[in-house]
């Protein structure tokens, strides 16, 4: 298959898609191989129409509209939206953090950032980064 119907073949199915974070293995049923897909992902991330969170793992991008940033790519949704649908997608339980349940519950005043996400069951080694903003986990059995 040639790049340039891989590409489009791609972009339509990012834009119609429910998911905001893709993984690379989502297109590997549009025909090309395993390296052509990579070649677009990478294309597509230095066109800011992706933008890579993790090993293997892009995120959705828009233009923003709102001052003082307007004309800026920015990702669709944020990497504490991203990260969590990521993992749902790859099996595992992601349930609100200790800092999220103190806040909620009102024992703490500490607004939590969102940048810790708390995983049920199964470990993982997965990381997530955007801009200088990390995610991080906590483990619950």
């Amino acid at each position: 298959m040639r790049k340039s119907e891989l590409k489009l073949l791609i972009l339509q199915k990012i834009e119609n898609s429910e998911y905001n974070a893709f993984f690379r293995k989502d297109f590997k049923d549009l025909g090309g191989t395993y390296i052509q897909v990579g070649t677009v992902l990478r294309e597509l991330c230095q066109e800011q129409r992706l933008r890579r969170i993790g090993h293997g793992i892009y995120g959705k991008t828009e233009v923003c509209t709102i001052e003082p940033f307007v004309g800026r790519v920015i990702l669709s949704a944020g990497l504490t939206e991203l990260a969590p649908e990521a993992l749902t997608r790859l099996g595992y339980n992601v349930v609100p953090s200790q800092a999220v349940l103190d806040y909620n519950a009102g024992t703490s005043t500490q607004v939590p950032t969102g940048r810790k996400l708390r995983i049920q069951g199964k470990r993982t080694s997965r990381k997530f980064s955007h801009n200088k903003a990390v995610i991080y986990y906590e483990y619950v059995n």
